[in-house]
């Protein structure tokens, strides 16, 4: 059996990713990847994001290009690393017991698979038949084909629930950011069952209206505000009822300079 070959983006006789912190020891390298991640995503969306390939890849240099010069890259790309320029060998990955897609994947068929699904939302937004189960199906559908593909050497989890909030906001729907324990669980379910049903179900409990678009729609009236209210009081789960509070505080700032043009 041929031994296996030294990985050029790991540090010599580890598993531990090259960074540019030059930190070789695991629980260093997580803190600087969360701290880094916890800074950058209050900067999402990417400028001129769309929900396609390029717009993920964005989304994923802005969250880790602090860390790993390679952010942003997908692992078929060639990238220069601590000065090495690496060719990433064709082959598939292999993490936590499960075997992803091949790079060829990631390099054909996931770019034109995402552009479809973007194609298809921009033409029900322009015809003004979008609605949030259409969006919920689309965008359940390209995550679970990002998550079969796992393009990225790292960070593939994070990119993709920023992938989805980005996405909603584009659309004209809000989407609150899964935990990571609900958004592994998807993960894995929809691995082990080859559907996208598992992303989808988390979108739908994780979406509101943007309060811009509300605002507009109710204009000066406060109905939907007691109604949003009313809500928040009666939920029992903690992110949906933290969901509604926040939607209906929202609201309420964007209602505030039509109260100021009525005075």
């Amino acid at each position: 059996m041929a031994a296996e070959l030294p990985d050029p983006f790991c540090y010599p006789g580890t598993r531990i990713l090259r960074n540019r912190f030059g930190h070789q020891r695991d629980d260093w390298l997580e803190e600087a990847e969360e701290f880094a991640y916890s800074y950058r995503r209050e900067f999402l969306p990417p400028e001129s994001f769309r929900p396609d390939m390029r717009g993920l890849k964005k989304i994923h240099q802005q969250l880790l290009g602090d860390v790993y010069e390679w952010a942003g890259y997908a692992r078929h790309e060639p990238v220069i690393v601590d000065g090495r320029f690496i060719q990433p060998r064709e082959h598939s990955l292999r993490k936590g017991g499960v075997e992803f897609a091949t790079s060829e994947y990631s390099r054909v068929a996931l770019p034109r698979e995402l552009a479809l699904r973007r194609d298809e939302l921009d033409e029900l937004r322009d015809r003004g038949t979008l609605k949030a189960s259409h969006w919920w199906g689309c965008t359940a559908e390209a995550l679970g084909l990002i998550n079969w593909a796992h393009p990225f050497r790292e960070g593939n989890g994070r990119a993709m629930r920023h992938f989805a909030t980005c996405s909603a906001e584009c659309y004209g729907f809000g989407c609150t950011v899964p935990r990571r324990g609900e958004w592994m669980e998807a993960s894995r379910m929809a691995l082990r069952t080859n559907s996208a049903q598992p992303f989808g179900a988390l979108l739908a409990k994780s979406t509101v209206p943007r309060p811009r678009a509300v605002a507009d729609s109710i204009g000066r009236g406060s109905t939907v505000l007691r109604i949003l209210q009313g809500m928040a009081r009666t939920v029992e789960e903690p992110d949906r009822r933290e969901a509604l509070l926040r939607l209906t505080a929202e609201l309420r700032r964007a209602r505030a300079p039509d109260r100021m043009r009525d005075r």
